[in-house]
């Protein structure tokens, strides 16, 4: 699909990025990218989607170049870096956990989910605390029980 084409078909539906970045088009971007890249790498580590090499170099291209260049990035830096930080390693400890016991599995879902709070600590630098609420609350909103049934396995 490529990101051009996420962007278009994707991208609009990712309403928690939209609150966060308010009328901010390059915290918007961030996320947006961000988020086009994570959904990539997990599909690479998962195999579970047919991924295709425009996607992957799209990925790599948003990570070594794109994001490093964009505006909001660049100034806030300091505070995204340890958020991607974070978020990247709560992905690699999910996926070693969701192979482990009831309670590890539960963790896991947890972690997988850090990547998320990058939208209200991005609320909070574009738009204030008052917005970093509402983010959080709108993204609480979107929760879901499905994850429960991975648990009776």
């Amino acid at each position: 699909m490529g990101y051009a084409d996420w962007y278009q078909t994707t991208a609009p539906a990712m309403k928690g990025a939209l609150l966060a970045a308010g009328d901010n088009v390059d915290a918007l971007n961030y996320l947006l990218q961000i988020g086009y890249c994570a959904r990539i790498i997990d599909d690479i580590y998962d195999q579970d989607k047919n991924l295709t090499d425009i996607d992957v170099l799209d990925a790599f291209d948003l990570l070594v170049s794109r994001i490093p260049c964009n505006a909001f990035y660049q100034e806030h830096i300091k505070a995204l870096q340890p958020f991607q930080t974070l978020a990247w390693c709560g992905w690699q400890q999910a996926n070693r956990l969701c192979k482990g016991s009831k309670t590890q599995r539960i963790y896991a879902h947890v972690y997988r989910d850090l990547i998320h709070e990058m939208y209200p600590a991005v609320a909070l630098m574009t738009r204030g605390y008052d917005a970093m609420i509402e983010t959080r609350s709108f993204l609480e909103s979107c929760f879901s029980d499905s994850w429960e049934k991975s648990l009776n396995r």
